[in-house]
């Protein structure tokens, strides 16, 4: 690991757990509302169909807020299409100097093919000591990706997008190339086609599945039962079996197969068995500087541009606290990959809790049977 990450993943942790146990440790920055897609089963669509309307957070105003943020270590910057953004590097770039960041990740939809490679070499150059992970959306092949996203040709373009960045990576090592297929009622039923596609005919350094959530723009979107989510989370585990990969690559692939354990065990039960940290270690701040817990409760904990873009006092407001207690009190039970995966990072020792009470549940089955 290169020297200058390892002192910034020391930096941070240092300061979230010493200094400051309230810093977050992941945010998703929705650096946009606009968009070039209309995707069935996006649910911000509403933001975006209003994107004209939302003054977005300006560079000067996202640099006072990465000052404020100083030991954050991961970003997610999301969207709208990302790379809508002209100034998307020198975004990246404040928050790479005034945090203590070490991983940039940035789903698109692949349209933009040139203005991708050109930002993403740019960041690449500019931040030399950062991983930056790039998330195609492939939701379908051919026509079925094309009609999904309300766009004709982006299947073409993403694939497209794809090639600029494979070869980006000869030059660049700390880039890695991903995909995302997200869980629809529009291709539920195509998940082994799709995934074989992604495990053969590319050469991704990883890819996951998502599930649809919130209210999407096509509203059967999110018809997708828990049967259909198992059994493409099985055909995922089959092809990733064959899989050689790199020692990160492994672990965020192994995260990645814990989290779909976390998500069907709510959907079966409607329980949520692990902490959330949604709103603690993970927040979502949107273009407009308003901060949320997450992506899918729509709870507002309040406006960096009325605090003078001061997190603590976001953070220190009695609504924050309010709305920590709700989701502390496990109120909530979602499929949210991001907070999923952030609470198991922060925690790992539920992985461990999760998978003993699933081991006593069954042990407690078997001895129910032998009882009849």
């Amino acid at each position: 690991m290169d020297s200058d990450i390892l002192k910034k993943i020391i930096k941070g942790y240092f300061g979230r757990i010493v200094l400051n146990r309230n810093t977050p440790l992941n945010i998703i920055f929705f650096v946009t509302s606009k968009c070039n897609a209309k995707c069935k089963h996006c649910f911000n669509w509403k933001n975006i169909m209003n994107s004209n309307k939302r003054k977005e957070l300006n560079l000067e105003e996202i640099d006072k807020i990465s000052k404020n943020l100083k030991y954050l270590q991961s970003l997610t910057i999301s969207g709208g299409e990302p790379f809508l953004r002209d100034d998307l590097d020198k975004i990246i770039e404040l928050f790479y100097k005034n945090t203590s960041i070490v991983q940039v990740n940035i789903p698109t939809n692949g349209i933009l093919t040139n203005k991708i490679e050109k930002l993403v070499e740019n960041i690449l150059k500019k931040c030399q000591h950062l991983y930056l992970r790039i998330g195609l959306s492939i939701d379908g092949l051919y026509k079925d990706h094309d009609n999904i996203r309300g766009y004709p040709g982006c299947f073409n373009n993403v694939i497209s997008t794809y090639n600029k960045l494979y070869k980006l990576k000869k030059d660049y090592p700390n880039l890695i190339v991903s995909a995302a297929i997200t869980i629809s009622t529009f291709n539920k039923n195509k998940i082994k086609q799709i995934i074989n596609y992604l495990e053969h005919d590319l050469k991704l350094d990883d890819y996951v599945l998502l599930l649809t959530y919130g209210h999407p723009r096509v509203k059967n979107a999110i018809n997708v039962g828990i049967k259909d989510y198992i059994a493409a989370t099985k055909i995922y585990k089959e092809m990733l079996k064959e899989r050689n990969t790199s020692l990160p690559s492994k672990l965020f692939l192994y995260l990645t197969k814990f989290t779909q354990e976390v998500i069907v065990e709510g959907l079966i039960n409607k329980k949520r068995k692990i902490r959330c940290y949604a709103g603690k270690k993970i927040i979502v701040i949107d273009d407009i500087g308003d901060v949320y817990p997450c992506e899918i409760l729509n709870k507002k904990i309040g406006s960096l541009r009325k605090v003078d873009y001061n997190n603590k006092r976001v953070f220190n407001s009695k609504n924050c606290k309010n709305i920590l207690n709700f989701i502390n009190n496990k109120k909530c039970v979602c499929p949210w990959t991001c907070s999923i995966q952030n609470s198991l990072v922060v925690n790992p020792f539920q992985i461990a809790g999760f998978k003993l009470n699933n081991l006593f549940r069954y042990f407690k089955r078997v001895k129910n049977y032998f009882r009849l």
